[in-house]
């Protein structure tokens, strides 16, 4: 242990003292595969670690979110709605299956599922971990260091190890009592959301009836004459200018409202969407006792994390209860054990994606009239979906649900989308010394392992409301969708491990053993048929008519596995680590379902061999070759059968996609070269890597003829390579005056690219979107590029049909018109010190990559953006029609290679955006740099505090600026959700900077 020198002072009765170990003795140590520790200089591959209370500084409904510019190598990228899920690729996409991390509790995987209904994402399940119970995070990037897991590990691992309690002693007393409280508050950064043009109102431009064409007309105040009224089906801003005249609006059209056949001002609305969101409140407060007794240390915590979202009626709510001790039952046995559970209830998040989605209104189709206040009150004074959006007035008279868009509120108090998961983690391990001696050590672990959930998830739409799919059969504006899930996994290790000494420079450590895993998931998902008899009853037993089959799986699969590693040391400066892992899978036929897997690694401490200098500390190569195996995903191997409702009742019909009965493992290989300095008595450090992967024989379903019976079949084929280097800069207690300075840099560099696919096929959708835009693998080309229209070119020029003065486009959509894979992430840590004092600023971003704004490629061309709305070459509106001097010259050539002069009306609906543009005018440059935190603490003086031992006081912000973006009116480290497409924006909440208070005290 590490001498500790304590300054009296005042204190007369009472000190404490927490011993820590001395890690210029023993090395710095990590947590490695299956959770073992392992000294890093030992390690031939990269280990990358980040303590608890660096993660916990900033309270966040998800851990990982926390790891953003903190780790070379990971990308992390987050959808900003209350509750969503996180992206987490290590080392680059390579696979055209799942790319995410897999994520370790205590030595044991975790499940790690993505969940979300009709649309809706409910997160990941890695949110069920507490925060407050993690001691430290690795993070293993390469196959060599996660090879020990397996294929479920081929993307590399992050490895969370718990507290389990702490070797403390404090007047007699062997426990503590811990507070920790913590409250956020959230400020909308505008940035991110849309900056409409304030001109314009309803409309698609002149093109009906009233005063300039741009009005309806209806007898509204009952005199028997036509009256003007805004043209309230039409979801654009492309109408008549504002002038403060007095119309008819969408509320005077509705006879529950005091305002109905009531004029007024034609003009902004008061209250724009801004005045839509609530002010995002975070409350997070935890118990905690821990302490030790004569056989081992134990951890019991309480945690309440409540966080009120942005949007009206979201919520998310968690109590975590966990336990964790360690237990000496003599010298010989010893046990670990951590229990945790975990109960969440989420309500009324934000839907992904285009439809259903409030933000996709706001971004691309909306009024600027339109009074989110006066929208409000009409919702709670009626209850009633009286939007903005009829589709004339007799039907709001009459109470026709709106045309396209809901009342907001309505939408947000009535058509909730809700769930509720309750999740159980349980890990009992015991360890039993075989034997030990100066030379010799050999113990065993039997370790039992469990992660056990259910969820409810439900989505509602009240009678009443405009019709869309995803509600069951045959409803008529209203339905009822529920999906319930059962997860158990359970994990059984057996491992020896051993460490002898064979000569008096020659050591040996390793460990043998066999993992035993069994997985089970039951799933059912049912909807309401017909929609609903009576409002507000969301149940099965409202259905207008008999529920329909429902959507029901039940997945059992399993795998076994035995497993080694040896690793030689000569004189403590040369180690070489051997590998292997079998695995036999239960998705694989008999004949391929067992495959094996080698690494091997080494590490030169050549700083070992050099005379004593000042300058070099330490020095290190490492250097590692791993295959890692990879199995199929359920269902793939045999033919299944699934519900079919067809004339005269319900049946059973075969799969569309045909299994392939002699699936082969997917295979990866990786290889790994890396340098670790450490200069001027460990002040100063450097760790650079560089590494190349290669996935081939990837499980994927192909397209095929349908004159073969199938849509698709699944094949083994592709091939996708990454190449790529990380570098952290690190700087350590380094003096200024008295201040004590720290400071990291984290830069990672990958490339990639699809080698081969099957044969045959050139592409790969990863997934189409609305607009016609694709992600796709594309043979030859990086993983994850964008098809789309583009520009047509003459020499190099941008080529306008000269007839509209429109830009020319491509007939096909085949075109590669972006990249998704970012050029680099940095991340840049500075810690600062002064006596009682901390401060610490975290700044991150992205450079490069591609991001296509549907939001952009919609709302130019309905006119809410101010880009539509500027003074051309004229000096005049650009909104004027060409008599008028409006319009504007778009820069580029006829196809006769003569400079365009043509005109393009910009009047109307259409005149910008997709109406008039390719696809390649809406990718944008993903780059970013933001302030991502800053943080101060103050350790509070105590003495004068009886029975309080600690207690500190910070102040956090986080999101607090974003420095640099290229993607106009949102954040371009939104996402639509984990998986594959992190290219696409569409209907993304806007970012809330945070700010948090945070107080500790110890007892």
């Amino acid at each position: 242990m590490a001498t500790r020198e304590i300054v009296v002072g005042e204190r007369v009765s009472i000190i404490d003292v927490i011993m820590q170990d001395d890690l210029e003795t023993l090395g710095e140590v990590v947590v490695t595969a299956l959770g073992i520790k392992r000294e890093k200089k030992a390690l031939g591959y990269a280990v990358q670690q980040v303590g608890g209370d660096e993660l916990n500084s900033v309270k966040s409904g998800n851990v990982v979110n926390q790891l953003s510019g903190k780790v070379a190598g990971v990308n992390i990228k987050r959808n900003t709605g209350i509750g969503s899920s996180t992206n987490v690729v290590i080392r680059g996409s390579s696979s055209l299956g799942s790319n995410q991390a897999l994520f370790v509790v205590d030595g044991v995987p975790i499940v790690n599922r993505k969940s979300g209904i009709g649309g809706f994402d409910f997160g990941s399940t890695i949110q069920d971990i507490n925060p407050e119970d993690i001691a430290s995070i690795e993070v293993l990037k390469g196959a060599a260091a996660s090879v020990l897991y397996g294929s479920q590990a081929a993307n590399g691992v992050i490895m969370i190890t718990t507290k389990k309690g702490e070797l403390a002693e404090r007047q007699g007393r062997k426990f503590k009592l811990s507070l920790n409280s913590s409250a956020t508050v959230g400020f909308l950064d505008k940035s991110t959301f849309p900056k409409y043009q304030k001109k314009y109102g309803a409309g698609y431009g002149p093109e009906y009836e009233g005063n300039g064409k741009y009005w309806n007309l209806g007898d509204i105040d009952g005199d028997g004459n036509n009256d003007e009224y805004v043209v309230t089906s039409e979801d654009a801003s492309y109408g008549a200018p504002f002038d403060g005249h007095n119309t008819y609006h969408w509320w005077s059209l509705y006879k529950d409202l005091d305002t109905y056949k009531k004029k007024g001002a034609w003009k902004y609305a008061d209250n724009d969407p801004l005045a839509y969101f609530e002010t995002p409140v975070t409350l997070s407060n935890s118990v905690i006792l821990s302490g030790s007794g004569d056989m081992g240390t134990y951890r019991l915590s309480y945690t309440n994390y409540n966080e009120s979202g942005a949007s009206p009626n979201s919520t998310l709510e968690k109590n975590s209860v966990s336990f964790g001790s360690t237990f000496d039952f003599s010298d010989k046995l010893s046990a670990t054990t951590s229990f945790r559970y975990n109960y969440q209830d989420l309500i009324g998040l934000n839907a992904i994606g285009y439809t259903d989605n409030d933000m996709t209104m706001f971004r691309q189709w909306f009024q600027t009239n339109v009074d989110l206040k006066q929208q409000k009150e009409a919702f709670e004074k009626t209850g009633k979906n009286l939007s903005w959006n009829p589709k004339n007035a007799e039907k709001a008279k009459n109470g026709v649900p709106p045309i396209y868009w809901d009342n907001l509120y309505f939408a947000r108090y009535r058509n909730y989308s809700s769930m509720g998961r309750g999740r159980y983690l349980g890990n009992v391990a015991l360890n039993y010394s075989i034997f030990k001696s100066n030379k010799t050590n050999v113990n065993a672990l039997l370790r039992f392992a469990t992660d056990t959930y259910s969820e409810l998830q439900e989505k509602r739409l009240e009678k009443g409301s405009t019709k869309r799919g995803g509600f069951g059969p045959g409803h008529s504006g209203s339905g009822y969708v529920r999906g319930d899930i059962r997860s158990r996994v359970l994990n059984y290790d057996a491992i020896v491990n051993f460490d002898f000494v064979l000569a008096p420079k020659i050591g040996l450590t390793g460990l043998v053993g066999g993992t035993i895993r069994r997985q089970y998931l039951d799933r059912i998902n049912t909807s309401t048929n017909g929609g609903l008899k009576f409002a507000g009853v969301f149940a099965f037993s409202n259905s207008v008519n008999p529920l329909s089959p429902s959507d029901e799986s039940r997945v059992r699969t399993g795998r076994n596995s035995i497993y080694g590693n040896v690793s030689f040391d000569y004189d403590d400066f040369l180690f070489l680590e051997l590998a292997l892992r079998g695995d036999k899978s239960s998705t694989l036929p008999e004949k391929n379902a067992t495959y094996v897997y080698p690494s091997v690694s080494t590490s030169f401490v050549f700083s070992d061999l050099l005379p004593h200098n000042p300058i070099l500390t330490f020095g290190k190569l490492r250097i590692n070759y791993a295959e890692v195996g990879g199995s199929a995903p359920f269902a793939y191997l045999k033919d299944i059968y699934s519900p079919f409702v067809g004339v005269g009742g319900g049946s059973l019909a075969l799969s569309r996609t045909k299994r392939e009965p002699n699936l082969k493992p997917e295979r990866q290989t990786s290889l790994e070269a890396g340098l670790d300095l450490k200069l001027f008595d460990n002040k100063l450090g450097l760790d650079i890597g560089a590494y190349q992967t290669k996935t081939k024989d990837q499980i994927i379903a192909t397209d095929v003829s349908t004159t073969s019976g199938f849509s698709k079949k699944v094949v083994n084929a592709g091939e996708i390579r990454n190449r790529g280097v990380e570098l952290t800069l690190s700087a350590n207690n380094i003096d200024i005056g008295p201040v004590k300075w720290s400071s990291s840099i984290n830069w990672t560099l990958n490339r990639n690219k699809v080698l081969s696919l099957a044969k045959g096929l050139d592409t790969y959708q990863l997934g189409s979107f609305q607009g016609g835009v694709s992600v796709n693998a594309r043979r030859g080309e990086p993983f994850g590029v964008i098809y789309g229209t583009d520009f047509v070119y003459l020499d190099g020029k941008k080529v306008v049909d000269p007839s509209t003065g429109k830009y020319k486009k491509t007939s096909n959509s085949d075109n590669v018109i972006g990249d998704q894979n970012p050029n680099w992430l940095a991340g840049f840590k500075n810690s600062f010190a002064y006596k009682k004092l901390n401060l610490d600023f975290l700044i991150d971003g992205r450079y490069g990559g591609d991001i296509f704004s549907l939001d952009m490629y919609y709302g130019l061309a309905t006119g809410l953006y101010e880009e539509t709305t500027f003074t051309n070459d004229l000096g005049k509106p650009v909104r004027n029609s060409l008599e008028d001097g409006g319009g504007f010259v778009n820069p580029g050539v006829n196809p006769n290679g003569r400079e365009n002069i043509a005109r393009l009306q910009a009047e109307s609906f259409g005149s910008f955006g997709y109406k008039s543009l390719p696809h390649k005018a809406f990718v944008y440059d993903a780059s970013y740099i933001k302030l991502r935190e800053v943080s101060l603490g103050y350790d509070i003086p105590v003495k004068r505090f009886v029975g309080l031992s600690a207690a500190k006081l910070s102040i956090v912000g986080s999101n607090l600026i974003i420095l640099y973006k290229n993607l106009p009116h949102a954040d371009p480290e939104a996402t639509s959700g984990a998986g594959n497409v992190q290219s696409y924006s569409v209907g993304t909440m806007p970012l809330f900077r945070q700010i948090s208070l945070n107080l500790s005290l110890t007892f």
